[in-house]
C-alpha cells in the first residue's frame, strides 16, 4: 500500500484528498503547514508528497527544497491556484508535478501514480 503525505492549511482540502486517495488505497498521512510535514518526513518515510504552494509561513516550494536538501528523493507534487512560479529552480524537476486548482480530489490519484511509478522505473 503506497503512502501519501498531503499538506493543505484548509482542512476540509485535507479531508477530501484524505478520501480520495484512501478510496485509491493509498496510506495517508497529513500536515496542516510545512514544518509538520518537515517534522513528519524526520520520523517516516512516503512514496509521494503532495502539498498546497501558498502555506502559512512557508511554502510548498520551500518544503520540496527542504525535501531535496536531505537527499530524499520522494516524488512530490504541488498545487496550486495561481501561474506555478518558482518552479524553475525546483530541485525536484523531473520528478515534480504542478496540479492546478480547484482540482476535483479523484484528479489528483493519477498524477500521483504516475509521479510513484516513473521514481520505481529503472531509468530514475
Amino acid at each position: 500500500m503506497p503512502r501519501i503525505l498531503i499538506v493543505d492549511d484548509e482542512r476540509a482540502v485535507l479531508r477530501m484528498l484524505t478520501v480520495a486517495f484512501s478510496k485509491a488505497g493509498y496510506e495517508v498521512r497529513t500536515a496542516v503547514h510545512a514544518q509538520e510535514a518537515m517534522e513528519l518526513l524526520d520520523r517516516e518515510s512516503v512514496d509521494a508528497v503532495l502539498s498546497d504552494v501558498l502555506l502559512n509561513h512557508l511554502s510548498g516550494h520551500d518544503l520540496v527544497r527542504w525535501i531535496a536538501a536531505r537527499g530524499k528523493t520522494v516524488p512530490c507534487a504541488l498545487m496550486t491556484g495561481f501561474d506555478p512560479e518558482d518552479c524553475g529552480d525546483c530541485p525536484f524537476s523531473d520528478r515534480c508535478a504542478v496540479l492546478a486548482k480547484p482540482l476535483n480530489p479523484k484528479d489528483a490519484v493519477v498524477p500521483i501514480d504516475r509521479l510513484i511509478k516513473q521514481a520505481e522505473s529503472p531509468a530514475h
